[in-house]
């Protein structure tokens, strides 16, 4: 689908929370992953919306690119859950972005 054809939201609250983003890994390194979150940040902006972000370490470059800053980070340590010991520790970046008119 387009995403002309996605719809705005009606009822924006006080921000956007942006939950889950995946792209199916044959389909990565082409960009889209980024076109949707400009799309995202393009309806937080229009409607003056802050939007809070968790990054994993990975893709933590593309949103702070986007203009996300940092604000807080938690650690997990995965060895403590289940058989496998050699996971080690699990990095989630809190990430915000105040709208740009708003900046």
């Amino acid at each position: 689908m387009p995403l002309s054809k996605f719809p705005e939201p009606t009822d924006v609250g006080f921000g956007l929370d942006f939950n889950t983003l995946a792209v199916h890994p044959d389909r990565q390194k082409e960009g889209i992953a980024n076109l949707l979150m400009q799309y995202f940040v393009s309806v937080a902006d229009r409607n003056g919306l802050e939007t809070y972000f968790q990054s994993q370490v990975i893709a933590h470059k593309i949103y702070r690119r986007l203009g996300w800053e940092d604000v807080n980070n938690f650690d997990t340590d995965l060895s403590k859950w289940g058989p496998r010991k050699d996971l080690g520790i699990h990095r989630v970046v809190c990430m915000l972005r105040t709208p740009r008119a708003f900046r």
